[in-house]
């Protein structure tokens, strides 16, 4: 439950629908708008009279806290018809009792409804007194039930917090025995050596109960408080549904709510604990858990009558504890795995491990997806796969010649490419030359045959796109990469923001009073490659941004308005001479 303020707002409640607005209802309804249900809006009594079977039932609520309430919802469209389904008494009370129907099913059966009107052209054409009559009977019943809904939960929530007090009361009855029997023991046992002493110091000996009495005991006095607290948490847990409730029909009650919870948590950690072991006399705790909670449950009663009521205390939460994500565990076990890698990296006469290759291909799906900035060069991915080639290479020709094949298969394409050029490297060094000329033919073959059309080629590979670009110009010539990037983009227009977010590149940004620290990362395209096509791409982004005019601004990594940032720097580059 939130944390709400006591001086939170009056809940929002809207009006009730016009009676044209409930004659427009049933003129263009014949049944139940629940699917299934065949129940007719109104009935024909054995005398011919027509008799009302039905009420109006809302889609979002009337009044905040209600079932499927739309905040952002006017007044206007929430007494509307749109937002409003005749149903039979039965089921327009189940949906609200339901709360978690989601607002789209009901749209469903509203539009159900109607169709079924247009079909079969059956309705029921009502007078101005008969509205009246269904928005009496729809909504007045209907804040009557909410009232008695809430005051209900209200009297539950006060009931379950003395029945809580009292069974923690009793239960502690067991660990106390527990307790007693052991400080007896002990004490038994300390008698039975008084006046002992040590002869050479002349200081009183303290001795101690056998270890097999010990633990009897210990065992005993922690099974008195778990079965204390498997007792208590149903309890508790039922209170908190309660005060769920309760906090769902009057949110601003949500504090003193939110008070009672803790307090109730207290006595449940109280009742699990005895203060010392060995054991001594209990200690208030459980006792000022308990007072506690009798006052908030009596200052929440007091404020659900609008009472003065004491307020709700203050807690400061401990710092919590740093939240470890799976991107970080990766990172760490990445940053695990190249360090375990790096004494291949030292000399070259430990042998090919084919474990540790393997582990080095997995973890390059992480190092794929650091910014090339300083900080991140010792794990970057030209760096993991020096790390796999130096594994690689003591490797047998056969062995060496597989892993080129292998890599030539890898996905995503700067895996591939940053790996094939690492083996080509080791086999050069190793003067193994057929080896160092397959993995350059595989090299040159894939970056030759690259798809540039796909999205996925460069989002994919996105801080890698200078490099491999870069390459495949060093093999071909600018001209040609120019032209395939233009007419990429001339093809598949969708691929100019992957195109734009692939040509920046990254700036480290450090604490200005602790130059370690990292504080983030801008990107920024502050010069193009002679490869790249700077006026066709910008051209489309002038033709489909017509917006976004030229800038030197810059953003952070991932910030929303990367993009136009990055786009509004390319224009600028464009006028610059």
């Amino acid at each position: 439950m939130s944390k709400a303020k006591a001086d939170k707002p009056t809940p929002i409640k809207h009006r009730n629908p016009t009676v044209a607005t409930v004659k427009q209802l049933y003129a263009t309804a014949a049944r139940c708008g629940f699917v299934p249900c065949k129940e007719p809006l109104y009935r024909i009594n054995d005398d011919g009279e027509f008799i009302r079977n039905s009420t109006v039932a809302h889609i979002c609520a009337r009044s905040e806290g209600g079932p499927r309430w739309n905040p952002d919802m006017p007044e206007k469209d929430n007494m509307s018809a749109a937002n409003l389904i005749p149903m039979c008494e039965k089921h327009s009370t189940e949906i609200d009792e339901q709360p978690w129907q989601p607002v789209e099913l009901l749209l469903e059966w509203k539009a159900a409804q109607i169709a079924e009107f247009q079909k079969l052209q059956k309705n029921w054409p009502l007078t101005d007194e008969e509205a009246e009559e269904i928005i009496q009977v729809s909504f007045s019943l209907e804040d009557l039930g909410v009232s008695f809904a809430t005051a209900t939960t209200f009297m539950a929530v006060s009931k379950a917090v003395g029945v809580l007090i009292e069974t923690a009361r009793n239960q502690r009855r067991v660990p106390e025995a527990a307790a007693k029997a052991w400080m007896d023991m002990r004490f038994g046992v300390q008698q039975s050596f008084r006046g002992v002493v040590d002869s050479a110091t002349g200081k009183r000996i303290n001795v101690e109960p056998p270890r097999v009495e010990t633990a009897k005991h210990q065992q005993d006095l922690v099974a008195a408080l778990e079965e204390a607290a498997s007792a208590l948490q149903p309890l508790v847990t039922s209170l908190v549904g309660d005060l769920q409730a309760a906090s769902h029909a009057s949110p601003e009650l949500a504090s003193w709510c939110d008070w009672v919870e803790g307090a109730a948590r207290k006595v449940l950690e109280a009742s699990s604990r005895w203060p010392s072991v060995p054991p001594g006399d209990d200690d208030q705790i459980l006792q000022d858990a308990s007072d506690e909670l009798r006052r908030a449950s009596a200052a929440l009663s007091a404020k659900w009558q609008g009472k003065r009521a004491e307020e709700p205390p203050v807690v400061l939460l401990p710092p919590s504890e740093p939240i470890t994500t799976d991107t970080q565990i990766a990172m760490d076990k990445h940053k695990e795995l190249l360090e375990a890698a790096r004494p291949w990296s030292r000399v070259d006469v430990l042998p090919y491990n084919p474990k540790m290759y393997q582990a080095l291909i997995e973890t390059a799906q992480v190092a794929i997806d650091l910014p090339f900035v300083v900080s991140y060069i010792p794990l970057d991915l030209a760096g993991t796969a020096s790390l796999a080639a130096r594994v690689a290479q003591n490797a047998d020709d056969e062995v060496f010649e597989t892993l080129i094949k292998e890599a030539s298969n890898l996905e995503p394409l700067a895996i591939a490419c940053n790996f094939l050029r690492e083996l080509m490297v080791v086999a050069q060094e190793k003067q193994r030359l057929s080896l160092e000329k397959r993995a350059e033919d595989k090299l040159v073959h894939l970056l030759q045959t690259a798809d540039w059309t796909s999205t996925h080629v460069w989002r994919d590979n996105r801080f890698h796109v200078r490099k491999l670009m870069g390459w495949a110009a060093f093999i071909a010539d600018d001209a040609t990469i120019r032209s395939q990037i233009t007419d990429a983009l001339a093809a598949q227009p969708t691929l100019l923001q992957p195109i734009v977010h692939g040509i920046s590149t990254q700036l480290e940004n450090r604490d200005p009073n602790d130059s370690r620290r990292l504080i983030g990362i801008t990107v920024q395209i502050r010069e193009t490659p002679p490869w790249f096509p700077t006026e066709a791409v910008a051209s489309e982004i002038r033709r489909q941004y017509p917006g976004i005019q030229p800038s030197k601004e810059h953003c952070e990594l991932d910030a929303a308005s990367e993009f136009s940032i990055l786009a509004a720097q390319l224009l600028y580059l464009e006028g610059t001479p």
